[in-house]
């Protein structure tokens, strides 16, 4: 059986274990039932020169008279940019239980990832697919008016075959751990913290490691909301800082390619990263008779952090070796970011038969990136300048641009 076949089963295996789960506990609770709900959206993430990054999304979830809630969502990317193309899925299953004094969830889920190709000017990049998990979990306390709610969360990623262009190899996520608190106040404070460990490796196509490299990031944010009285208005607005750092070492020799490193006898890489990011977000929600209107506005910048890299090679000459040690131009990675405007209105339930209710909701985004242009090379430079007039207007009417529909018993 290829492999492909058998990541398409196993995922076919755990839709139909967590379908299987949801229906059964939704006949064991309908005689109670007093919310189920099937969602369904999509949309353009990016529209380029008649190529583009699309997603559907999906889903059902039911809530009894004792407050469970239990909820079935996919998620699917897909891309057919000749820069990148490939899909990726998400299945993912929790289940929400409500007590008044202690709200408990628990997550798990699935992802897969098919055969990706990555052009970056005339290197590419390939990988023959992923599998890979998540489980997490976040039981909350109330105290009076105060909500304190810890979280964990575990993944890991398998990758199949790749090629990185310069040598054989696949990326490797043994372990990605997340750990977070908050705590709410009054429904209008919320102070958060966490803690991001992971290990990002590259293996070679036998699993031989090559490039080891440990990650972390820290983050703390805070969150106002506010309603009025009527209820017809929400404000709120959020702002966070992070620090993140990777750090990077290995080595490509003769040993662990499956070609003759010629003419390099070895070729060793350090490397590390780190950066200081900040974000604030606000968000005006307007509720009128017809519509329900928002308003979105958010910035992302790294105020500072820098990526160093230095290299040992030892190669072959026609007569002798020759060797190289040398410490590679930092990239500065101050003032990169992005800031985008988003509006999305979503239309009253329509009631039919006084049963079933409908919601429709549209959105828009506009995104603006800056400092991205230290990563790429100097032909690259003014990318907009060389895409003509109409693909422009496209590519601003299309990209960000997405839908949802809900529907309610």
């Amino acid at each position: 059986m290829s492999e492909k076949l058998r990541g398409f089963k196993a995922s076919q295996v755990i839709f139909s274990w967590m379908l299987f789960i949801m229906i059964n506990a939704f006949a064991v609770n309908i005689a109670s039932a007093q919310n189920f709900e099937v969602n369904s959206g999509g949309g353009i993430l990016l529209h380029w020169k008649g190529e583009q990054i699309s997603y559907w999304n999906g889903g059902f979830s039911y809530k009894n008279n004792r407050n469970f809630v239990n909820k079935l969502d996919i998620l699917q990317i897909n891309s057919d940019m000749s820069q990148f193309s490939g899909k990726i899925l998400k299945i993912g299953y929790s289940v929400e239980l409500d007590l008044g004094k202690i709200r408990s969830k628990l997550s798990a889920g699935y992802l897969e990832q098919s055969k990706i190709n990555v052009l970056l000017g005339t290197k590419k990049i390939t990988s023959g697919g992923a599998e890979g998990f998540y489980i997490g979990a976040s039981p909350g306390f109330n105290i009076q008016k105060a909500t304190i709610k810890p979280s964990v969360l575990f993944a890991g990623l398998k990758f199949k075959e790749g090629d990185f262009n310069f040598f054989y190899g696949k990326p490797d996520i043994p372990k990605f751990l997340h750990w977070g608190l908050s705590g709410e106040y009054d429904k209008k404070h919320e102070i958060s913290f966490s803690v991001t460990n992971f290990d990002l490796n590259i293996v070679n196509n036998d699993d031989m490691p090559l490039f080891i490299s440990s990650g972390r990031v820290l983050g703390s944010s805070y969150k106002y909301t506010n309603f009025d009285d009527n209820k017809l208005k929400k404000f709120s607005g959020s702002v966070g800082m992070y620090f993140a750092d990777l750090s990077m070492n290995g080595s490509l020799t003769p040993a662990n390619q499956r070609y003759f490193l010629f003419p390099f006898d070895y070729f060793n890489l350090d490397g590390n990263l780190d950066a200081n990011i900040g974000h604030a977000i606000f968000d005006y929600e307007l509720r009128r008779k017809y519509l329900t209107h928002s308003f979105k506005i958010g910035v992302l910048n790294v105020f500072s952090g820098e990526v160093n890299a230095k290299y040992h090679s030892k190669y072959r000459k026609f007569f002798g070796t020759s060797e190289k040690n040398e410490s590679l131009d930092p990239i500065i990675l101050k003032n990169t970011g992005f800031g985008f405007l988003a509006y999305s209105f979503e239309t009253p339930a329509w009631t039919i038969n006084n049963k079933i209710h409908v919601d429709f909701r549209m959105r828009k985004i506009i995104a603006c990136p800056w400092g991205f242009d230290k990563f790429m090379s100097g032909k690259d430079d003014g990318i907009f300048d060389q895409i003509e007039k109409k693909d422009l207007i496209k590519t601003i009417l299309f990209s960000g641009l997405s839908g949802s529909l809900s529907i309610m018993f």
